[in-house]
């Protein structure tokens, strides 16, 4: 629940189907929290399901990934992480990670945050010139 999520003093906090390979290896981590789901079960991923829905509004289903560059995926992420969640109490995915982990962790992966007007979940937010 929501509850234990919050309660639990871990950082990294996978989510992994039963049978997935990387099961076997993060078993052996036992400082991480692990949280398991059924396959094909996409309700019981929460916010994870969410932040799918907005990746499809700005790259439809069909769209190929292969020219994506690392720059276009910081660009998504950072316009995702930047739109506010009502499970987070109208805060942003970037300001509870800001919050968590420091702007130093947050800049070494190249987050950053997009204001509120400037927020796309377009496909126009990416422009392919491939």
């Amino acid at each position: 629940t929501k509850r234990e999520l919050h309660q639990k003093d871990k950082i990294i906090s996978p989510l992994i189907e039963q049978g997935q390979s990387p099961y076997h290896i993060l078993t052996n981590h036992p400082e991480l929290a692990m949280y398991y789901c059924d396959p094909m079960q996409s309700g019981q991923k929460g916010g994870l399901e969410q932040a799918h829905t907005m990746l499809r509004m700005i790259l439809p289903k069909g769209t190929s990934f292969e020219f994506l560059t690392q720059w276009d995926v910081n660009l998504i992420v950072n316009h995702i992480n930047s739109t506010p969640r009502e499970c987070l109490g109208g805060r942003t995915p970037y300001s509870m990670a800001l919050e968590t982990l420091g702007k130093e962790a947050l800049n070494a992966f190249q987050l950053r945050p997009i204001a509120p007007d400037e927020v796309n979940l377009t496909p126009k937010l990416i422009r392919f010139n491939h």
